[in-house]
């Protein structure tokens, strides 16, 4: 029901894509009526039967062949099938259109749930880069599986209506059968649904392991592991091909159900006409009866595979909602519109602060405006996760923080409620322009290009030029970090807080990035953690954590 209701409120966003949705569905289910009309007496006809003009239902179709009843029904048939292709290709535009906008709309709700959570620790890391997968197995269900659905009643709907005008007996006795042989198969049904979605989900985890094994391929050479990694992707290849085999072999059967439901009910109605049952009247429409019943296996297949999309997008929309509901359960905060505050110069106090991961003993520092303090220990100590609690995005355990004399600790994240401009180790780049990830829409007194020539990097700008980083011009560790760095100048916050700000640069820009932190004291307030000895030389205060 999720998946009907983020549907609905699509369409009443869109409602001009809605109705053309409808409108193009109507049209194609009408060409298809009129496909298996048209086929059925001109069957029915070169079979010797009761010529169509006799008949008042097509009485229309002779006088469009000019007195020709086979050229009368040819065209219409040609017709439909023209009305039927273009209902097709407006109802797919469409659908394709609203699908899309509840895609993007979820993604961008998923993103400010992250920001009012503002929090991301490891474990919800791992769930949140599933979220691409799943908003897009959301906008395959809507196109997919909801709108496949309408589209298929839509086709089924006409073709009932042309059954009870052919032979009304005939369809009461189909209406029946059908019926009888339904509820049989809807207990099977779910369970091969459940069986379904259990498959789907096991074959995205093993997709995803697979991916992290072939992904770090360099990594596996260096340690001269290529047999035993080849060895395990086979393995998982081989699970893969039979969970693929599985899905394969379910979506087959229950998209064939229903063919087969249909053909066996077609064959108990024929049986009743061949033994009397059935009034031997309703033999004059038996042939396009037929061919209209046959024509109904199309939209019962769409509607049962439309299931299993559906299906699947409900598991990845309720997998979606979930992690985003963990996220806003941890913080809830509004998203920051306003201009961040302006900052005065004050020293910065920590009081035996312990963060929430870590072990180590409790912080105790005080920096003068324009310091250089560099925190170093061993892995697992806790140092990011210092900077995390300064930064708002992890809770202290103890202690306080202090910029002059306000008290930061429970303060919320942001420029407007802390002084801090972050850049983590791993530094995330936008698939934009250097501009653009530099100063993140902001116009500033200094450009990109000013801001990476004051850490050493002119060059940089001038390689990038207006490329749209990541998709056209691919961007390198070190290239991050000289960008990352620059994009914390330019928020000309108080305090910069570097995460292993030199850990991919080669020996010479390592110099280059330290003699530009160097040349910041007396300006900003600078923390850097990190695990290597260079940095140390510019601090005027080490903190060892223990």
């Amino acid at each position: 029901m999720a998946l009907y209701l983020r549907t609905w409120r699509a369409v009443r966003a869109r409602p001009d894509l809605a109705i053309v949705l409808v409108v193009g569905s109507w049209m194609q289910a009408t060409g298809h009526a009129l496909l298996a009309a048209s086929a059925g007496f001109l069957a029915q006809s070169l079979a010797g039967g009761p010529a169509p003009g006799e008949l008042r239902t097509v009485a229309m179709v002779v006088r469009v062949g000019g007195g020709d009843a086979l050229l009368g029904i040819a065209v219409v048939g040609a017709a439909a099938a023209l009305l039927k292709l273009i209902g097709g290709v407006i109802s797919a535009s469409s659908g394709a259109r609203l699908s899309g906008e509840l895609a993007a709309g979820l993604r961008l709700g998923i993103l400010r749930e992250m920001f009012a959570g503002s929090r991301c620790d490891e474990v919800r890391a791992r769930e949140l880069a599933s979220l691409t997968s799943h908003v897009q197995d959301v906008e395959r269900g809507v196109a997919l599986g909801v709108f496949a659905e309408l589209r298929a009643v839509l086709q089924l709907l006409p073709l009932v209506v042309l059954l009870v005008v052919l032979a009304p007996r005939l369809a009461a006795s189909a209406l029946v059968a059908l019926s009888a042989f339904a509820a049989l198969v809807l207990v099977t049904r779910r369970a091969l649904k459940r069986a379904f979605v259990t498959a789907a989900a096991e074959s995205e985890s093993l997709l995803g392991v697979a991916d992290e094994a072939v992904r770090h391929a360099d990594l596996w050479t260096t340690y001269g592991a290529e047999r035993r990694i080849v060895s395990h992707l086979e393995s998982l290849g081989r699970t893969m091909i039979e969970t693929a085999a599985r899905l394969r072999a379910r979506s087959a059967l229950l998209s064939a159900a229903s063919e087969v439901l249909g053909a066996v009910a077609l064959v108990l109605v024929l049986s009743l006409v061949s033994l009397g049952v059935i009034d031997g009247g309703a033999r004059t429409a038996l042939v396009p009866f037929a061919i209209a019943f046959f024509m109904a296996y199309k939209p019962l297949r769409e509607l049962v595979e439309a299931r299993l999309v559906r299906a699947r997008a409900e598991h990845a929309l309720t997998a979606a909602t979930c992690t985003t509901l963990r996220s806003r359960t941890m913080r809830s905060r509004p998203i920051e519109s306003s201009p961040a505050r302006v900052w005065s110069p004050e020293a910065l106090r920590l009081d035996g602060v312990v963060t929430a991961h870590g072990e180590h003993a409790p912080v105790s520092l005080t920096l003068a405006h324009g310091s250089i303090a560099a925190i170093s220990g061993p892995t697992g100590i806790g140092k990011t996760s210092l900077l995390r609690a300064l930064l708002g995005l992890d809770a202290c355990r103890a202690g306080s923080v202090h910029w002059g004399t306000e008290d930061l600790t429970c303060r919320g994240v942001g420029p407007s409620a802390r002084p801090f401009a972050w850049v983590p180790q791993d530094a995330p780049i936008l698939a934009d322009t250097l501009d653009a990830n530099v100063m993140l829409g902001e116009s500033g007194a200094c450009s990109a290009e000013d801001l990476l020539a004051m850490i050493g990097a002119r060059g940089l700008a001038a390689s990038l030029g207006n490329a749209v980083l990541a998709t056209s011009r691919t961007i390198s560790g070190g290239e991050r970090q000289w960008i990352a760095v620059a994009r914390a100048l330019a928020t000309n916050l108080p305090v910069l807080l570097l995460d292993e700000p030199t850990s991919f640069l080669d020996p010479a820009s390592q110099d280059k990035m330290l003699s530009a932190l160097a040349a910041l004291r007396g300006k900003r307030t600078i923390i850097v953690v990190t695990h290597r000895p260079e940095p140390l030389a510019i601090a005027d205060v080490v903190v060892r954590l223990t």
